[in-house]
């Protein structure tokens, strides 16, 4: 059976000091990781911005007013209904700066708004009928797999992790429908961002709760429009995260918006790190940079891994490990404790339900429905030094 380390040492996330007046006006370039040698067909927009000195310093603001009791110093007062136009800061990631750009209000539902990027609509990309279908999505159903198929991708992740950031008080989400700037060339191929959260509007910048869903390729002739629901599955766990917790690990955050979209039934990303013999030598809570070559296995093990907590915890269980006050493996223990079970013994679980994936052999070494061909390759490492027993092949001999 294969070894991960579990880390001792937790990720901090540091904030630096930035008003959100500064946040509110800004327009330049964003201080970014930089990142030269991305492989990854989608680039984690969230995960840079998140990580960003700016996107610290706006949740720790925007914290800080909460425990004040001073929130009510970011919040507008202006209102609007359908057909409404209005102009939103958006992060350009070709250019690494915000674009001002104008939208309408297109749907008004009990808990979010869609507003469309103005040129989508004039240049048809966007149309009643798919927006029809995306606030069906959002709103009133998900996939038969789903936890609940009769709730939408809000509602769901609002059952499941809880409830998001309300910086406004508009008790509402503004769910914004544009072409990213994101580089993507349709004749060139290559990585896009499919939709994303930013923690600067938390306190600065637009000062409203806002997913970011991305209408091209998203919304192009021939593709699967599910990508894009199962999308905002994922990014709606990281703002309801950015509400509890703003220095969660990396790991645990993107394991619970991976595992989301298992949750409203769209299915998780092709999984494959576990026949990877250098992957599974990997720390268990390890994560690459977010366009390092190999990262899309980290956010694999992550949901892969909160799938599992998922067998033994149950859905509702594990997603309030995104409510926990406590963050890392700290968080995992809490949950799992309240269970009788311990963080060590479901992680060596973990890694042998990655082998026998059977639950004819134990219900706890099954990884589900949506995980079938789950087997972990086996690995053996020897010492060689002495004939020992532990050195000793199956047929006798000596062996390394």
């Amino acid at each position: 059976m294969n070894r991960l380390a579990l880390p001792a040492v937790l990720l901090l996330l540091s904030a630096t000091s930035l008003s959100a007046q500064t946040l509110r006006s800004q327009s330049g370039g964003l201080s970014l990781e930089s990142q030269t040698n991305g492989a990854a067909t989608s680039i984690h927009l969230t995960g840079i911005l998140a990580a960003s000195p700016e996107g610290q310093a706006s949740l720790a603001a925007y914290h800080a007013a909460k425990k004040n009791g001073t929130l009510s110093d970011f919040r507008s007062t202006e209102s609007y209904s359908e057909g409404s136009v209005a102009t939103f800061q958006v992060f350009n990631y070709e250019r690494r700066s915000y674009d001002n750009l104008e939208f309408t209000l297109k749907v008004e539902a009990s808990s979010f708004n869609i507003w469309v990027e103005t040129a989508e609509l004039n240049n048809g990309r966007v149309t009643d009928a798919k927006l029809a279908d995306l606030r069906a999505a959002l709103e009133t159903e998900t996939p038969e797999a789903s936890y609940d198929p009769t709730k939408g991708v809000i509602e769901l992740d609002e059952l499941v992790f809880g409830n998001p950031t309300d910086v406004d008080n508009s008790g509402k989400t503004d769910v914004l429908l544009l072409d990213i700037r994101d580089g993507f060339d349709p004749n060139e191929g290559g990585a896009s961002v499919q939709g994303f959260v930013d923690p600067g509007n938390l306190s600065g910048l637009n000062l409203r709760d806002i997913l970011h869903l991305d209408t091209f390729p998203s919304l192009s002739d021939g593709a699967n429009v599910n990508n894009l629901y199962l999308t905002a599955a994922h990014e709606y766990q990281h703002l309801i995260r950015f509400a509890y917790d703003p220095g969660e690990i990396v790991f645990v955050d993107e394991g619970m918006s991976e595992w989301a979209e298992v949750v409203t039934g769209f299915g998780p990303r092709r999984n494959t790190y576990w026949a990877n013999v250098s992957e599974l030598r990997r720390s268990l809570l390890s994560w690459r940079g977010t366009l390092e070559p190999g990262v899309d296995f980290d956010y694999q093990r992550a949901g892969l891994f909160t799938n599992y907590l998922a067998q033994r915890l149950g859905v509702l269980a594990t997603g309030a490990i995104t409510r926990a006050s406590a963050s890392g493996p700290a968080g995992y223990s809490a949950a799992l404790n309240g269970a009788g079970l311990s963080l060590k013994e479901v992680i060596a679980d973990f890694h042998v339900a990655n082998k026998v994936n059977d639950g004819s052999v134990a219900t706890k070494y099954s990884q589900g429905a949506w995980f079938p061909s789950v087997d972990a390759a086996t690995t053996v490492v020897y010492d060689g030094a002495t004939r020992t027993e532990a050195s000793v092949t199956a047929d006798g001999t000596d062996g390394n």
